[in-house]
């Protein structure tokens, strides 16, 4: 589906416009539907990882934790916005190269898969799109947007070349048969539907739909297998108790509130904001997604 967007928007300008005029309200539908259930299921991860160690103490000390690390990145936000947009873009790339890697085949060059993996569902949207990412950039980093624009365009093909040589390393390998298995291949499918999607779609929807369609569907299948690696039921039923009422909640305050969010669909307002708020959650998010990782490796867990 995300190719099949892409390639939609490549053939058709009139397809192109009109994904981009719907950007605004399936951000916000995919965001109640898979990206809150995503971030809920921290609760499940957090149970799991803390229960051992502190008994019945564990809620709270999750609760008190992720909260403080959500105030302090909020408060990052007000106080150093440009340094905090660069830290959040750092993480985000740490985060989905991590995820993406865990799931992907053995490859010959893990460094340059996971700088790879890392980077391509943001970077080519800000050297590709400069003008349309701009005014976002200048809203959250405390900037102008001139400054915004000249920066990105002076990073275009410094960072966009080296970026494109890589991608075809990584890619072209298993699609052209140095695949060491059908996952090498799939994955290098995968990986240049989210290049292309990001190139060609329109900033904001060519990255909700690989948040949507890969990392956070993705993160959810990898949370069932930890929690019931034999048992396939018991796993759907554990991610449809996550996602089940987290997105009919997210839906109905959605329904609610639709006529006060309709006029800031195509503005700056609501996607800067939404954008802080996305950061905030990110670093206790990716924190405990540390955690629980390496509790996994260490001898013993």
């Amino acid at each position: 589906m995300l190719a099949g967007t892409a390639l939609l928007a490549l053939a058709s300008p009139g397809a192109a416009a009109a994904l981009g005029s719907a950007s605004g309200p399936l951000l916000l539908v995919g965001g109640a539907l898979i990206g809150v259930p995503h971030g809920s299921s921290d609760f499940v991860v957090a149970h799991r990882v803390m229960r051992p160690g502190l008994g019945a103490w564990w809620l709270p000390a999750f609760l008190a934790g992720y909260l403080a690390l959500v105030a302090l990145a909020m408060a990052s936000w007000a106080l150093m916005p440009l340094a905090t947009l660069l830290g959040f873009l750092a993480l985000s790339g740490l985060h989905f190269g991590w995820g993406d890697m865990r799931a992907g085949a053995a490859t010959a060059r893990p460094a340059l898969a996971f700088a790879v993996r890392a980077t391509t569902p943001v970077l080519p949207i800000f050297l590709v799109h400069p003008a349309g990412v701009a005014p976002f950039v200048a809203a959250l980093g405390g900037v102008t947007e001139g400054g915004a624009l000249h920066l990105l365009d002076a990073l275009r093909w410094p960072l966009g070349l080296p970026w494109g040589v890589a991608l075809a390393l990584v890619t072209l390998p298993p699609l052209l048969g140095d695949a060491r298995s059908r996952v090498a291949g799939r994955d290098a499918g995968e990986l240049l539907a989210v290049a292309l999607a990001a190139v060609v779609l329109p900033p904001l929807l060519g990255f909700g739909l690989y948040f949507c369609l890969v990392h956070a569907p993705r993160h959810m299948a990898e949370l069932a297998a930890d929690h019931h690696p034999t048992r396939p039921a018991a796993a759907a039923r554990l991610v449809a108790a996550v996602v089940v009422p987290s997105a009919l909640v997210c839906l109905a305050l959605l329904y609610a509130s639709w006529d006060g969010l309709a006029g800031l669909l195509d503005t700056e307002t609501l996607v800067t904001w939404s954008l802080r708020v996305i950061a905030a959650l990110t670093v206790p998010h990716m924190a405990l997604e540390a955690c629980a990782a390496w509790r996994t490796r260490a001898p013993g867990a």
